[in-house]
C-alpha cells in the first residue's frame, strides 16, 4: 500500500507568481528576519493577491532553493555559506590553539 503512494509522483499545483514576484519574494525573504512560513505568505498575499497554504508555500520555498533552517527562512547558499564560515573559524582557531599550546609546552620545557 505504502508502495502505491511512493508511484503517484504528486508535485503539487503549479506556482502562481511570476518570476520577477519569485524574485521579490526571495529578496524578502533574505534582507528580512522570517521566523515563521506565515510571515512569507503575508508577503506574497499582500503584494501579489496569492493566497498560500503552509505546506503550500514549503513547497515553493523547496522549489525555489529557499529553506526554513531553525523557523529562520534563508537561501540555501547563505545556509552554505555560514556553515562555511563556521568550519574556517574553526580551523582558525584550531591553528592558533596549536601554537599556544606549543609556546606554552615551550614555556615550561625552559623552567
Amino acid at each position: 500500500m505504502i508502495y502505491g503512494y511512493l508511484n503517484l509522483r504528486y508535485e503539487g499545483s503549479q506556482c502562481r507568481l511570476s518570476e520577477e514576484q519569485i524574485a521579490r519574494t526571495k529578496e524578502f525573504i533574505n534582507n528580512n528576519i522570517v521566523t515563521k512560513s506565515k510571515q512569507i505568505i503575508s508577503f506574497i498575499h499582500e503584494s501579489f493577491g496569492v493566497k498560500y497554504t503552509v505546506s503550500g508555500i514549503k513547497a515553493f520555498l523547496h522549489k525555489n532553493g529557499l529553506l526554513l533552517v531553525g523557523d529562520k527562512s534563508k537561501s540555501f547558499e547563505s545556509f552554505q555559506n555560514a556553515i562555511r564560515n563556521f568550519f574556517q573559524n574553526i580551523n582558525s582557531f584550531r591553528e592558533e590553539l596549536k601554537t599556544f599550546i606549543g609556546l606554552k609546552m615551550h614555556v615550561v620545557r625552559r623552567t
